[in-house]
């Protein structure tokens, strides 16, 4: 009996703190409601509309700058493509001059080879003249030197075996006679050998004049060569330049990302905030209906019970707005959150795309002279 009426005794003591904690709410909503329907006094009227032109005109001179001041990102950008735009003008008037000066040099090395064809036919010509002189000139008389030398061999052979003085002295006379014709012979090799000779100094002065010709013909070669190879590196400059123009469009839409990502986190932690808000004015309603049940329990007239039921009527209402608006905040939390997902998946494929864009120009001006790369 006496554990009862503690029970009974707690249960009134907890039924009085509710009411007690009902009226508190009661009191703070009147209030509320009391701030909202009492018009404020000019004074703060009048603060409080210039407090809002100040900030919508803040809110102007921000918008203004925003469009009037580019960001220093778009600076880089435009930097950038300013960058590009100069380089892709500067290669291309190299690459006209070193067409100009191609078409110049293969003028040049064709006005060697007509420079060079009289020289060659003369050289050919000469060698000819020389070839037939040893032939027709030179040929016979070393055959006939060859026979007298062989023949004064033979006397000498038989002038030493002779004892003789008779027999010997008709060898020598002989002897001398084959030494007349030697000699006779050899001057007329002499004459020969003179006009090969000749020729051969007019070869040799066609052939410094050839080599003079030549030495020029392979300063040329040298030069085309070197434009040409310079041609192929303004083509992977070019290349290079336009793979540099999709990467900063790419990087230009990666920040379009960021900014779209970072709009989402914004609005989504706005949303969180506001979500945090209306759980916890559930958290109060659910409070306070609790306690109107419990007064509408205790109630103990008619009019009082229907009192609290009105009550409980309107904070239900207010109950059932405040669940909507949750469900409002929970859908759009849930769509900000896949659309969250979808950028950053968006995010990783244009930074994939970036990179590999990056790879590929590095590899191509690995192929140029990084003097060139730097000019």
């Amino acid at each position: 009996m006496e554990n009862e009426e503690k029970l009974e005794f707690l249960k009134r003591e907890e039924i009085r703190t509710m009411k007690k904690e009902l009226r508190r709410l009661k009191e703070e909503k009147a209030e509320k409601e009391k701030e909202e329907l009492v018009p404020p006094p000019k004074e703060i009227l009048k603060e409080e509309k210039e407090r809002e032109e100040k900030v919508e005109e803040k809110e102007k001179v921000k918008e203004k700058e925003e469009v009037t001041e580019p960001t220093e990102e778009k600076i880089i950008f435009e930097t950038e493509e300013e960058k590009i735009r100069k380089k892709r003008e500067e290669l291309r008037t190299e690459e006209n001059v070193i067409k100009e000066k191609l078409i110049n040099l293969e003028k040049e090395l064709q006005e060697f080879i007509q420079a060079k064809s009289p020289f060659e036919q003369k050289k050919a010509e000469l060698i000819s003249q020389k070839e037939k002189v040893e032939k027709e000139s030179l040929a016979p008389i070393v055959e006939r030197e060859k026979e007298i030398e062989a023949r004064k061999e033979e006397l000498e052979k038989m002038e030493r075996k002779e004892e003789l003085p008779e027999k010997k002295r008709e060898i020598e006379k002989e002897r001398w006679k084959v030494e007349e014709e030697r000699e006779k012979i050899e001057a007329e090799k002499w004459k020969v050998e003179e006009e090969i000779l000749k020729i051969e100094k007019e070869i040799s002065r066609v052939e410094e004049e050839l080599a003079k010709i030549r030495e020029e013909e392979k300063r040329v070669e040298v030069e085309r060569e070197a434009a040409r190879k310079r041609l192929e590196e303004i083509e992977k400059e070019k290349e290079a330049l336009a793979l540099r123009e999709v990467l900063l469009e790419t990087k230009k839409e990666r920040r379009k990302i960021e900014e779209e990502k970072g709009g989402i986190l914004l609005e989504k932690t706005k949303v969180e905030q506001e979500l945090e808000k209306i759980r916890k004015k559930e958290k109060e309603i659910e409070a306070e209906l609790k306690a109107l049940e419990e007064e509408e329990k205790l109630a103990e007239t008619i009019e009082k019970k229907m009192k609290a039921e009105k009550e409980r009527w309107e904070v239900e209402r207010e109950r059932r707005e405040t669940e909507k608006r949750r469900w409002e905040l929970e859908d759009k939390l849930k769509e900000l959150e896949k659309k969250l997902k979808a950028v950053e998946i968006s995010y990783q494929n244009i930074k994939e795309k970036e990179e590999k864009l990056e790879r590929e120009i590095a590899q191509i001006e690995e192929k140029i002279p990084k003097w060139k790369r730097e000019t």
